[in-house]
């Protein structure tokens, strides 16, 4: 399973054993052991597509941000 790109947290690419391939990071764990340690990381899916005839599955996830906005008067 192949995911994300330059700027993923080191500690979560850790969790997902995942080793740099080009752009992208790979894994050997299969889809559900992935999503359920996003899921435990504070990632929620928020969208899912098929890509050529279902031979390929993307998610969409999201993470709130502990940042709280600041409101300017």
């Amino acid at each position: 399973m192949d995911f994300g790109d330059l700027s993923d947290e080191p500690a979560l690419v850790a969790a997902l054993q995942a080793k740099r391939i080009g752009y992208d990071h790979s894994t050997t764990l299969g889809p559900r052991q992935v999503l359920n340690i996003l899921e435990a990381a504070g990632y929620k899916v928020i969208g899912v597509c098929t890509l050529e005839a279902g031979q390929q599955i993307v998610w969409t996830l999201h993470k709130e941000s502990v940042v709280q906005p600041q409101l300017v008067d």
